[in-house]
């Protein structure tokens, strides 16, 4: 055996420079901080080669090994005190091993390393690592004496050529490695292992390390995990990879379906809006030809009637003309007759009687006509008497006196009026009457306080017109400052949007609260947050002439929150813009639904469906002002309420327009009223008058009737037969003229309407030329074929009544109008939400988007590519990488699987071997190892492909029969392989397939028990026994392999060191586990507190005790022979048994007794 028989050291931490001679087992006690785990760790340094992955420097004092220590390699070299204190500024460290073999002294091997550290750097510099091959190092080889006489430590760059010397002098060798830890560990074990095997040094390493850190095994599979099967991962970077390209690909294939359905559907949604346009179109087409065709028949219709009309006017100028030469043939032959006939009555007498006839009644007239003044001014009495209620303010006296008038007056005209004159006289002059002046201010003041009154409605309704019109032509309501300020920005490229056209109510029983509330905040506009500032200023500047125009500060609002809380009204809205939504939320996120009174009254705000709004303090009625404004075709659904509003509004006009000219035509009448006040006497007079004229005027046509009596009758007869036929001619003359005049007035009538400039006269000449602009327009929205067959058939079925063809077609445009509206909101809602499933963003907005143009062609485009394309090409990938990751899991996962399960179970089989030939307290370990349920259908499969190759053919077939006997398993590591979500790292240690027990088996009973049991029913020694058998065994396996626990057989290294060892055992389990280890063919040295020695003793070779005095350690070396451990022993009362204790009592109460 290859048993180390010295330590040397220069410059390492507190201790001297010295060489250790040991031999056997050794111990290291003495106190705590006396340089214990310095030893250890110097230990450490040189069997790993400083390799920092395995250095566990102060294992024990770091958490149980589990948290590295904070002291370094360069901090011992420095001899490191404290953070600022050292005792070297500069060190050249020197640290070896010197192993002897046990049946050849003379043949030793040392093993070293070089460092060298200085205070100006943060680590220690590793010059080399060394073996020395046949020769066995000093401190002194190392060391050289200066000219002054002390010693010095030699450059590694004089100390190399001096060792190769030395080396060479016992014919060996010396091997320099350039800080090469891994194969400076890999030499020194070949070295000194047992025939020169070759023993891997990662476990050989980790099993060292770990048991210098003494950690208590947690459970069997974490040993056997750690510190017996070394770890070695396939590499599975390729399967890994291949998994993942196949996880991607499926993912990919997955989206794409996912995407294909979404543009499915939206397709199908396409679908039907461009049928809906067709229709749309068709339609257009059809109010665009039948219009066209109803106007040029209205225009011929016209131009028939002017010219008919113009023929009738030039026949009446005709006759007018013939008629006018006979009337003056007629009116000379009556002039001939009246000369023959005043021959006959007394010549002028008949002449001079007319005269007199004609003045008295001109006379007659004119006294008539101011009667007919005063009767007007009676009239317009009784006219206000009728309308009294008009004006509440009226003076009763003047209504008394009005009475009066009317009563006395009678209902007669003049010259029968009035019934009797003096007392209408009486009536007239009353006092009373003179008020009616003052009365008709008043109703004209009343009046003018109305037309003012009226001046507010009128406005309404124009406001309400102007929004009609704006619904009609263009589907939105907007104020006209609201949309001067949208163009404005949109050329200065900020994307300005609406927020009611970017909202949509999703519940319509709470559309009238939602708009209510919101009002004017309905039409505020956002734009995005790199242009706030510039619209706000651009806003301020122009706030004159934009007027009641609102920008949301999106600089104050969250974007990212824009989920409302449930039951509040900004709940019932929706929106695709996260800043419109976020302005909601805090607008009216706090304004709870309130479906009752009971609810309103709850804390907070609240509001009802109806409008009812509790602000917390206040309840009120909110309204919708303006109509409808939130959400794509709201403005549409509002145009009946609105046109409802201006039929009340027109009522409402005409309503105070009648009263207004009520008080007006009342002021009238009061005002001739009052002309006629006091004006009784005139009145009498003027009766008086009429009587006198009328009985003269009577007297004188009498006398005329008397001289007409004398006449020759024929003469009379022909002037009678002239008068009539002149009569006749004069009225078929006004005939003729009214038919002149009638025609004149329809040429005219029919030219204005030909001629005028509205756009809404049927049959005008401008109407006419609208309709055929329209006409020309629409006239290829549809092939001509389908245009004639489609007139033709509509001409049939109303009749060729081509207005009502347009009409017709006209309301269905309307109406389609509004499903094109909704469609279209649809389709875009659609398009985000492919975007955002497609990861992508559209450069679309509501506002602007055109389906047909902006939306049909990416959809063909997009659909072909992934259907045709993309997903033909992944899904043909997808079945090459299926392909390819079964092939690496055949040739590269499975059969490096394979290999490593045997290695794990001939390193399995290894220890029980060893642990099989020895017994423990009567008890005798064996591990066994359980596939890990994680695995299990992985190690079935493995395992089962020894003997048959071909079951990874089935790996990624779906159609395996239920009946094949590796069916589940197939199944599972498909299902495992095929999991998105699997870490791959899982299946690289093939350690991990597996868990492990420790059975423990009573040699005199056969009963058993495991680890797991043992560690929660024993005592503590017995809860560590396992650990040390375990960690013995394990150290053995990797150092003698099959040579383990066997005498006869010789072995090499076998060095095992902990760290406060053995701390629960007592002295007889600690000499088992020694005589255990010492069977395994394991030197042992164990570090341990000063009051642990006298157990050490028994069991120990050596010993080396170390001892601080301040910044300085001793260290005393010294052996235990057989006889003194064998005193130790012996004196020790722990190893006496009961009897002997109490023999030794006894003896001990004698002298007592007898004294």
């Amino acid at each position: 055996m290859n048993a180390l028989s010295r330590l040397g050291l220069i410059n390492w931490h507190l201790l001297p420079s010295m060489d250790i001679d040991v031999s056997g087992h050794i111990g290291v006690i003495g106190e705590n901080r006396s340089g214990k785990s310095t030893l250890l760790d110097l230990i450490q340094v040189v069997m790993t080669g400083n390799d920092r992955r395995y250095l566990r420097l102060n294992a024990s004092a770091s958490d149980s090994g589990r948290k590295r220590s904070s002291r370094s390699v360069h901090a011992y070299c420095l001899g490191r005190l404290g953070p600022d204190a050292v005792s070297r500024r500069e060190a050249r460290t020197y640290l070896f091993l010197v192993f002897r073999n046990a049946h050849r002294p003379q043949q030793a091997t040392t093993i070293g390393i070089a460092l060298e550290a200085s205070e100006r750097e943060t680590s220690e510099r590793v010059h080399a690592q060394f073996i020395a091959h046949g020769r066995a190092l000093t401190v002194s080889d190392f060391l050289y004496t200066r000219d002054d006489g002390s010693e010095g430590v030699r450059d590694w760059s004089l100390a190399r050529p001096h060792l190769e010397k030395l080396c060479a002098e016992v014919g060996g060798s010396l091997a320099v490695y350039r800080d090469e830890p891994t194969r400076y560990v890999q030499d020194y074990l070949k070295a000194l292992s047992t025939g020169e095997r070759f023993i891997a040094p990662d476990h050989m390493l980790k099993a060292f390390v770990n048991a210098i850190s003494f950690e208590q095994i947690p459970n069997a599979t974490e040993f056997v995990r750690r510190y017996l099967l070394e770890r070695d991962d396939i590499r599975i970077g390729q399967l890994r990879e291949s998994i993942a390209t196949y996880h991607d690909l499926q993912k990919h294939i997955s989206k794409l379906r996912e995407k294909l359905a979404a543009l499915t559907v939206l397709h199908s949604e396409v679908s039907a809006f461009r049928s809906t346009v067709r229709e749309h179109e068709r339609n257009q087409w059809l109010e665009a030809r039948a219009g066209f065709d109803a106007a040029v028949r209205v225009t011929r219709s016209l131009r028939r009637d002017r010219d008919s009309a113009l023929r009738m006017g030039r026949d009446a100028q005709y006759e007018i003309e013939e008629y006018a030469r006979l009337i003056r043939d007629l009116d000379e032959e009556q002039a001939n007759l009246q000369s023959a006939i005043a021959s006959q009555t007394q010549g002028g007498r008949m002449q001079e009687l007319k005269q007199q006839s004609k003045a008295l009644g001109l006379e007659l007239t004119t006294v008539l006509n101011s009667l007919k003044v005063l009767h007007t001014s009676v009239v317009a009495g009784a006219t206000a008497l009728r309308t009294q209620h008009t004006l509440e303010t009226l003076p009763l006296t003047l209504m008394a006196a009005l009475d009066r008038l009317v009563s006395a007056s009678g209902s007669a005209a003049p010259p029968s009026w009035p019934a009797d004159p003096r007392a209408v006289a009486m009536a007239l002059d009353d006092p009373t009457l003179a008020d009616a002046s003052s009365a008709a201010a008043t109703c004209r003041t009343a009046a003018d306080r109305l037309v003012k009154e009226q001046a507010i409605p009128e406005q309404a309704l124009l406001d309400l017109q102007a929004q009609i019109r704006d619904i009609r032509e263009k589907g939105a309501l907007l104020d006209p400052h609201v949309s001067q300020l949208i163009s404005e920005l949109s050329d200065k490229g900020f994307r300005p949007r609406v927020l009611g056209h970017l909202l949509t109510v999703q519940s319509e029983d709470w559309r009238d609260a939602v708009e209510a509330l919101l009002g004017r905040d309905r039409e505020a506009i956002v734009v995005d947050d790199a242009h706030v500032d510039e619209a706000i200023r651009h806003l301020q500047q122009n706030r004159r002439r934009l007027r009641g125009c609102r920008i949301v500060n999106t600089r104050k609002i969250d974007s990212k929150k824009s989920t409302p809380e449930p039951n509040t009204l900004a709940s019932v809205l929706r929106s695709d813009d996260d800043a419109a939504m976020a302005f909601v939320i805090r607008r009216i996120g706090g304004v709870r639904l309130a479906d009752t009174l009971a609810d309103l009254h709850q804390p907070g705000r609240a509001i009802m469906r109806d409008g009812t709004y509790d602000d917390g303090l206040t309840v009120e009625l909110r309204e919708v002002q303006g109509g409808y404004r939130i959400g794509a075709g709201a403005a549409r659904a509002s145009l009946p309420a609105l046109e409802e509003q201006a039929s009340a509004l027109r009522e409402q006009i005409a309503a105070l327009d009648s009263r207004c000219e009520a008080l007006r035509r009342l002021a009238g009448s009061l005002d001739t009223l009052g002309q006629a006040a006091g004006r009784g006497e005139a009145l009498l007079t003027l009766c008086g008058q009429a009587e006198s004229l009328q009985g003269r005027l009577d007297q004188v046509n009498a006398d005329m009737g008397d001289l007409a009596r004398n006449i020759n009758p024929d003469l009379g007869s022909r002037l009678e037969k002239v008068r009539e036929t002149l009569a006749n001619y004069r009225r078929e003359e006004r005939d003729a003229s009214v038919r002149l005049a009638e025609s004149r007035r329809t040429v005219g009538e029919i030219t204005g309407r030909l001629n005028a400039g509205g756009d809404q006269l049927l049959g005008s000449n401008t109407q006419r030329r609208q309709a055929f602009d329209l006409w020309k327009r629409r006239k290829s929205l549809l092939p001509r074929e389908e245009s004639r067959t489609l007139y033709a058939s509509r001409r049939k079925e109303a009749k060729d009544d081509c207005e009502r063809i347009a009409r017709d077609a006209r309301k269905v445009v309307f109406e389609l109008r509004d499903e094109i509206e909704k469609r279209k909101n649809l389709i875009f809602d659609r398009t985000l939400a492919y975007h955002q499933l497609a990861g992508s963003r559209p450069d679309l907005t509501r506002e602007t988007v055109q389906v047909m143009r902006d939306i049909a062609p990416w959809l063909d485009s997009t659909l072909s590519q992934i259907r045709d394309t993309e997903l033909v090409q992944f899904e043909a990938d997808a079945i090459e990488a299926a392909e390819k990751t079964r092939n690496i899991f055949q040739h590269s996962f499975a059969y490096e699987l394979r290999a490593r399960f045997q290695r794990l179970d001939s390193a399995l089989h290894k220890l029980n071997r060893i642990l099989r030939d020895h017994d423990f307290h009567y008890e005798r370990y064996r591990f066994t190892a359980q596939p890990h349920e994680g695995m299990r259908d992985i190690i079935a499969l493995v395992r089962a492909s020894e003997a048959d190759d071909t079951l990874f053919g089935l790996l990624f077939d779906q159609d395996v029969s239920a009946d094949h006997p590796h069916a589940k398993a197939l199944e599972t590591v498909r299902a495992v392989l095929l999991d998105d979500s699997l870490d791959m790292s899982e299946f690289e240690d093939y350690r991990r397939y597996y868990t492990f027990n420790l059975i423990m088996k009573d040699i005199t009973t056969n009963r058993e028990t495991d680890l797991e049991t043992r560690r929660g029913t024993g005592s503590g020694a017995e809860q560590q026994v396992p650990f040390y058998v375990a960690i013995g065994s394990a150290l053995a396996a990797a150092y003698h392999d099959r040579a383990a626990g066997d005498p006869a057989l010789e072995k090499g290294i076998g060095l095992a060191v902990f760290d406060e060892a053995f701390s629960k055992l007592d002295g007889k389990n600690q000499k088992a586990c020694m005589d255990f280890y010492h069977k395994l063919g394991l030197q042992v040295l164990v570090a341990a507190p000063f009051e642990k020695r006298a157990t050490l003793y028994e069991t120990m070779d050596t010993f080396i005790e170390t001892l601080r005095h301040d910044d300085q350690v001793d260290i005393e070396c010294y052996g235990i022979r057989p006889r003194a451990r064998q005193a130790f022993v012996q004196a020790n009362p722990l190893n006496q048994g009961f009897e002997a204790f109490q023999m030794a009592f006894g003896e001990g109460e004698a002298p007592a007794a007898q004294g």
